[in-house]
């Protein structure tokens, strides 16, 4: 292990005189567990050691018990074992100004310190605790990852949840709220559903990344850290939609600022650049993430903050930027650099691994002055720039950066434990997600087998979070990054090979289990307007499930699905809608089937039945509205529908509803209060439109006749002689031999509403009355003649024998007018 920066309080593993203050090159450590160091976290004044075989060692300034141990002054000179996990292993450690958490192998957290801002979430009414203890307000939750800010601490979950507490007078906490500090953790609500990654803290500002690439961050953002155009502070999280694309990958936030990482290896930072922190050669604040343009044609695969420095790491070299007066850049006689540097490693002044001559940066950095660095050492303060004497050889295992107030490490790691590419999350750190595997495990419990409480455990977990859900069969080689209208980044053939492995499942305590919190934990808490796309994946992989193909239980399944999807603000539901429209044919007709399969069901139900009368109880509404807005998704091209309109219809519908009775409150309700099924036609299959037709013909008729007959009243009040036989019907005088032209020139005399009375036909020179007859004979000449092949009008089937219109006709359009 290398070390550099501030060592006024020993917390540097460095041996050398007691008056150390700074180290002013990367100086390799002498201390026996240098060699197995898994992970380093810094505070403003102490360190934590974490080994790769769990063992937490601390050293530094130790005046509010932020080294987690007892020692004989105020400050520990050498690093020694935290006593209470002496027993049990550590994954994970984070510092915050004077105070640390940890979290041990079963999730559980612990933190020590000051708690002068509630950060170490005990609620004691303590100042300082100088023991870890454990935080009993997360006692039954998995703590996967933790973070800390200067005076407030974040905790993830692997279920996917968010907590914070300790300062939040800039709104670090993400609640919603500026209070001045926060006693106890409180969960973060607001990205529910999102499938988060990783967290990060700077000092006052918090930031959480997704498994997809959304970022999110809230606190302070008076130097523009969070990257949002703007220098408000941000008491919810709040998505920085102008990363949405670049695939941020991993997250490191200093004092005041933050940097990115991308999928491809490049380096986007914002905030403060005081001292040349953001790396882009200038001092001024960046308001929007801007990418470090020193760094273009490098891929970086490590990225650490300081108070006011970084670190990266690119292939074998490491290169700085930012504050260096404390000796934390590893340049000598620099007290700050503009753009990212060269870390030199003694004895060949080169980069591990680097041939000599091809460690540094093309550009010099702007400020080579050693006016902090010089001035401190007249003063009589002591710096280390003693070379140790040591081989290249140690440069052969995976290189690890660490950062933390003014200090940096960089690790060897000869055990080769975790990542040494940071673009790569870390496994053991995630959110727990649904497996082929883990669900195959479920197989083989009978209906009568007592099942594994760590399988429960795992069921309970997978399937009663949303974030879980959402954060499963992610399509491969990071083609989820960037979700959006057009990509889900779903891998829904996964999604259907595991659901078949669920449908398998013969243990009831396992079924009644995933359906309870599916229903109850997933679909009940989806929100109105999630914070990101990523938070809608369920409606793309619940149709799956097989109980969704049982219309039984539509009352606590399809039901609230269908009214999670309907309550989505148009955003999200636009969304929504556009991957169900981009999916295959099969899969858009299984979730029309869903719903549809719920309305037949309820159709034969004996009460419907016996009184033809579907009844539109909550969920059944909500059920129809959905199968509204797929028919409208299926008809998004007219011409090419994605499936027949006939996978809508409904078979004998109007035998099993009252439709003539559906039909006229429908039409009397102007109000449109209440529900009908005619407000639904596209259900309605060709009997029942046949049906509707002759009752609106029937209909339409008698409104015309009463209409006449108040006319014809008027008139006759107005003027006894007046004859109004003639005005009760439509009267047609036509010839036999032009039946079809003199046809459509007495039609056309008429207005609509005169077509709509009875009819009654005279033929020329004939003197026979019209009592049914005559209308019948001519019906059949005008229909064969209008079917002739010389208008061209119709076609007739070979197979069927059956006549339907042509699509060549050579009359005009105006012909069809007697249709």
């Amino acid at each position: 292990m290398f070390c550099w920066g501030n060592a006024t309080y020993h917390e540097l593993c460095i041996e050398g005189p007691e008056t150390l203050d700074l180290v002013i090159k990367p100086t390799l450590s002498k201390w026996r567990e240098s060699n197995h160091i898994k992970a380093v976290a810094a505070g403003e004044f102490h360190t934590m050691y974490l080994t790769n075989s769990g063992h937490l060692y601390s050293c530094g300034n130790n005046e509010v018990g932020q080294l987690g141990r007892h020692t004989d002054n105020r400050e520990g000179k050498t690093p020694a074992l935290v006593e209470t996990f002496k027993e049990c292993t550590v994954s994970s450690v984070a510092c915050g100004i004077q105070h640390s958490v940890a979290v041990d192998e079963w999730g559980q957290l612990f933190s020590w310190g000051s708690d002068s801002m509630g950060q170490l979430g005990s609620n004691l009414g303590m100042h300082a605790q100088d023991k870890p203890k454990f935080v009993k307000v997360l006692a039954t939750r998995n703590v996967i990852q933790v973070a800390c800010g200067a005076y407030h601490s974040i905790a993830l979950t692997n279920n996917g949840d968010l907590f914070s507490w300790g300062a939040n007078s800039y709104g670090q906490c993400g609640l919603g709220t500026m209070t001045n500090k926060e006693m106890i953790p409180q969960a973060i609500t607001s990205l529910l559903g999102v499938p988060i990654a990783m967290i990060a803290c700077g000092s006052n500002h918090t930031f959480a990344l997704s498994k997809s690439g959304a970022v999110f961050g809230w606190g302070k953002n008076t130097h523009g850290q969070l990257g949002l155009q703007d220098r408000e502070n941000k008491c919810y999280p709040s998505h920085l939609k102008t990363l949405r694309n670049v695939k941020v990958c991993h997250i490191a936030c200093g004092e005041d600022f933050t940097v990115f990482l991308t999928l491809d290896g490049g380096v986007f930072t914002c905030g403060t650049g005081e001292y040349g922190q953001t790396g882009h050669g200038t001092t001024k604040d960046e308001l929007v993430p801007r990418k470090v343009m020193e760094l273009m044609g490098s891929t970086v695969t490590q990225v650490a903050c300081g108070r006011r420095h970084v670190l990266c790491r690119v292939g074998d070299r490491i290169l700085a930027c930012g504050y260096g007066a404390r000796g934390q850049l590893g340049c000598p006689h620099m007290a700050f650099a503009l753009v990212p540097t060269p870390v030199s490693f003694a004895p060949t002044d080169e980069s591990p691994n680097e041939n000599p001559g091809q460690s540094k940066l093309k550009k010099k950095p702007k400020v080579e002055a050693a006016t902090g660095i010089t001035r401190n050492s007249n003063a009589g303060v002591s710096k280390l720039t003693v070379e140790s004497s040591f081989s290249q050889e140690i440069f052969k295992g995976p290189i690890k950066v660490f950062a933390g107030g003014d200090h940096s490490f960089l690790i060897i790691d000869h055990d080769r434990s975790g990542p040494v590419d940071f673009r790569i999350q870390d496994h053991t750190k995630q959110i727990v997600t649904l497996t082929i595997p883990k669900l195959a495990a479920c197989e083989v419990f009978k209906d009568s087998d007592v099942v594994n409480q760590d399988m429960l455990a795992y069921l309970e977990t997978v399937f009663g979070s949303l974030a879980c859900v959402n954060g499963s069969f992610l399509a491969a080689n990071n083609a989820h990054f960037g979700c959006n209208t057009k990509v889900p980044g779903v891998d829904l053939r996964k999604a259907e090979e595991a659901f078949t492995l669920v449908s398998r499942f013969e243990n009831t305590t396992i079924k009644e289990l995933i359906f309870n919190h599916l229903t109850e934990n997933i679909i009940k808490k989806m929100k109105v307007s999630p914070p990101d796309a990523e938070a809608l994946r369920m409606f793309l992989i619940l149709p799956l499930y097989h109980e969704m193909r049982n219309p039984r239980r539509h009352v606590e399944l399809q039901g609230p699905f269908a009214e999670a999807f309907n309550n989505l603000s148009t955003h999200p539901q636009r969304i929504v809608n556009l991957w169900w429209e981009a999916q295959t044919p099969e899969y858009f007709e299984m979730l029309v089937d869903i719903f549809k399969s719920v309305i037949v069901y309820e159709l034969m139900q004996p009460t419907v039945r016996a009184n033809k009368k579907l009844y539109f109880t909550h969920s059944i509404i909500q059920i129809l509205n959905t199968l509204s807005s797929l028919n409208k998704i299926n008809f998004t091209n007219p011409k090419k529908p994605k499936i027949p309109a006939e996978c809508f219809y409904i078979e004998d519908l109007s035998d099993h509803v009252d439709i003539a009775t559906d039909y006229i409150t429908w039409l009397s309700d102007h109000s449109s209060t209440h529900p009908h099924m005619c407000n639904y036609a596209f259900l309605f299959d060709v009997q029942c439109k046949s049906l509707l037709l002759k009752i609106d013909q029937q209909l339409q008729m008698q409104i015309a006749i009463s209409r006449a007959a108040t006319q014809i009243f008027t008139r006759l009040f107005m003027d006894p002689t007046y004859e109004y036989q003639r005005d009760q019907f439509l009267n047609l005088t036509v010839s036999r031999n032009h039946i079809v032209r003199d046809t459509m020139t007495q039609i056309s005399s008429h207005e609509t509403s005169q077509l709509k009375k009875p009819l009654r036909v005279e033929f020329v020179g004939e003197e026979a009355e019209d009592a049914g007859g005559v209308k019948k004979e001519f019906f059949l000449l005008l229909l064969k003649e209008i079917f002739d092949p010389v208008y061209g009008m119709f076609k007739q089937s070979e197979e069927t024998n059956m006549i339907w219109f042509s699509n060549n006709p050579f009359e005009d359009d105006v012909m069809y007018y007697l249709i």
